[in-house]
């Protein structure tokens, strides 16, 4: 029996080319390839229109390319005007319509603004790409004001005052764009950002983009940012390659140039290197943002260039970028905007610092600054006992800052009206060096003058602080707490009764100092030179530390509170804590009472003590504090 094939089982189906385009799998692109060959700018919209080129802002690559790395989950970009963020979510929108296609939601601060962002962002953008323009679908209806259908993908656009609707559906992409206009949480619901990222829990492949400028401290991005790994943009000089960031304080105006109306006439203002001190000229910007680098915190050019860069598995990346890495600025535009919002400060300050410097806004009160510290440094002063302590000490107090690792001192020594010099200062590995440091010291040329109460802190390392503050009587344990009032301190004992709950009498203090009184008085006397000395030998680190705070004014409830906050960008603070330790020590036992005599003139020495004491720690029975509690009589 012979069997007979038609002819149409043997033919293999012929494929037109359409059909074939459909099948085929996108090419792998990265979203910053992908923007720089389909994304092209609608000239209505855009200042210049035409192809998308990641060349004019080089530093927004890196943004945009982690839509497409696996393990970033979220990208957080603090920025200021005139830098690209707004392309960035537009270029990760594009993306993930036309190449890597998932439902997406980008989340607007009002419900007004979706309308606004759907006509003058999305679909301008998508009408000047053709590779957009093609995933469109042919129902009109497709395209409502509160979601976008296209043939591959979804995209919602939501309000963050609507928590209901950024808790209805599951997103793979989701962007955020000025945070910092959404409202804050109000005890009902979970915040906005909270409840939009619940959206993507069913997603392992999931990107989120948190994106504002910064308004203050207690801001969305501002707190997002912190979360991450803090990135900014290293820049080569053109003339001595050093990597540095651009800073505010490196724009030089001439001192002739007071207005912003001057410096648009003149432009005049320089931009200069933190290490040759040579003039950047504008022309130059554009090549040293091609050569920029993002470093997280922490790390150094040298060190990340060097294969740090090649073990990055960050899973959340923070930036941060201000104004004058904007391509389209230059520095004397820059200038004059500053010189606009000096002049009027009550309005436009707090916009140029957080549009335009990209940091949050802080009312400062108060701050110690470096001109403060080079102020106090007496000349020939240096640190050490003996012969190298003023004759004018007549009292000795420290200050312990204990950390996980380390414990930061300060001695400061004590005259007439609160005069004060600062005899040593350092750190140690171990709670156990501090006894020789501190207490088998001599501290004046006298050999009478020793550390006579020393406070430390005694939030970490509790057991290791306590059993130091038994050996040594003059050891007093500390912690700093935030109130307000005219109280400088109050105290509680360590040890209660097993049984009653009671306080023992002979147990340890804890002295519980108002923190803000006394950095107010460290504070004030910093900017009294005549009063407040510090030597010559500095230790590494601690004139950074003194001015790492600053008091501002922050809204609690229905009032305005001063607090002291560590300033942005300072990463201790330790010596400072140990300084505000020092002087709680010192009204401790009250060095304000030492005033001078009337027929005593200014700067004599004290006189000698009649009863010298010998270095080594005291006598147990002399130092301790006599009990509140009666002694009880059978």
């Amino acid at each position: 029996m012979t069997m007979t094939i038609d002819p149409k089982w043997t033919t293999p189906p012929r494929i037109d080319r359409a059909e074939a385009d459909a099948w085929r799998p996108p090419e792998h692109l990265s979203p910053t390839e992908w923007a720089d060959r389909f994304r092209f700018l609608d000239p209505l919209v855009n200042a210049a229109g035409g192809r998308y080129s990641s060349d004019f802002t080089p530093y927004a690559r890196e943004w945009l390319d982690n839509a497409a790395i696996g393990w970033v989950r979220q990208t957080t970009i603090v920025a200021g005007t005139q830098i690209g963020k707004t392309e960035t979510i537009n270029n990760a929108i594009g993306f993930a319509i036309a190449q890597d296609p998932g439902p997406a939601m980008l989340v607007v601060p009002r419900a007004v603004d979706i309308q606004t962002t759907q006509e003058r962002r999305l679909v301008p953008m998508i009408d000047a790409t053709p590779v957009l323009r093609e995933q469109r679908t042919d129902h009109a209806h497709d395209e409502k004001r509160r979601e976008m259908l296209f043939r591959r993908s979804i995209l919602y656009l939501r309000s963050s005052q609507s928590p209901a609707d950024l808790a209805s559906v599951p997103v793979r992409y989701l962007f955020c764009d000025e945070v910092d206009k959404y409202p804050g949480w109000s005890g009902r619901e979970a915040a906005p950002l909270d409840l939009a990222r619940e959206r993507q829990r069913t997603f392992w492949n999931a990107t989120t983009y948190v994106v504002s400028t910064p308004t203050t401290r207690d801001g969305t991005v501002y707190r997002e940012f912190l979360d991450g790994d803090r990135r900014r943009y290293w820049l080569p000089c053109p003339f001595c390659n050093w990597w540095q960031l651009l800073e505010w304080k490196q724009i030089r105006i001439p001192p002739t140039v007071r207005t912003a109306k001057e410096m648009r006439r003149e432009r005049s203002a320089t931009y200069h290197c933190s290490r040759c001190n040579v003039a950047i000229p504008d022309t130059a910007k554009r090549d040293m943002l091609r050569r920029g680098v993002w470093i997280p915190e922490g790390h150094t050019a040298e060190a990340w260039l060097g294969g740090e860069r090649d073990r990055d598995r960050a899973d959340h990346r923070s930036y941060h970028i201000w104004a004058a890495y904007s391509p389209w600025l230059t520095w004397w535009e820059i200038a004059a905007k500053f010189l606009k919002a000096k002049a009027d400060p009550a309005s436009s300050l707090m916009n140029w610092v957080n549009s335009w410097l990209a940091e949050v806004w802080e009312d400062k009160v108060e701050a110690p600054t470096d001109d403060n510290v080079a102020a106090a440094i007496v000349p020939g002063l240096t640190m050490g006992g003996g012969e190298q302590v003023p004759p004018h000490v007549l009292v000795a107090t420290a200050g312990i800052d204990v950390q996980k690792d380390r414990a930061y001192y300060v001695v400061r020594g004590w005259g007439y009206d609160e005069e004060s010099w600062l005899l040593a200062a350092g750190q140690v590995a171990t709670l156990e060096e501090l006894g020789d440091v501190l207490f088998r010291n001599v501290w004046a040329s006298r050999g009478s003058v020793g550390v006579r109460c020393a406070l430390m802190d005694s939030r970490y390392r509790r057991d290791e602080v306590v059993d130091l503050a038994r050996r040594w009587p003059q050891l007093r344990l500390g912690v700093g707490v935030d109130r307000q009032g005219p109280i400088d301190f109050t105290t509680a004992r360590l040890e209660k009764h097993p049984r009653t709950g009671q306080p023992l009498p002979n147990s340890l203090l804890i002295w519980s100092l108002s923190v803000g009184r006394f950095k107010d008085y460290v504070a004030h006397r910093m900017r009294k030179p005549e009063t407040w000395h510090l030597p010559e030998d500095l230790p590494d680190g601690y004139r950074a530390q003194v001015t790492s705070e600053h008091k501002i004014r922050v809204r609690t409830g229905a009032r305005d509170v001063e607090r002291w906050v560590v300033k942005p960008g300072s990463a201790a603070n330790h010596y400072w804590d140990a300084e505000v330790y020092a002087a709680a020590a010192a009204k401790m036992i009250r060095v304000e009472l030492l005033k001078r005599r009337g027929d005593e003139p200014p700067g004599a020495p004290p006189p000698p003590s009649k009863r010298p004491r010998p270095p080594g720690p005291p006598r147990r029975d002399r130092e301790r504090e006599p009990s509140r509690f009666p002694r009880l009589s059978r």
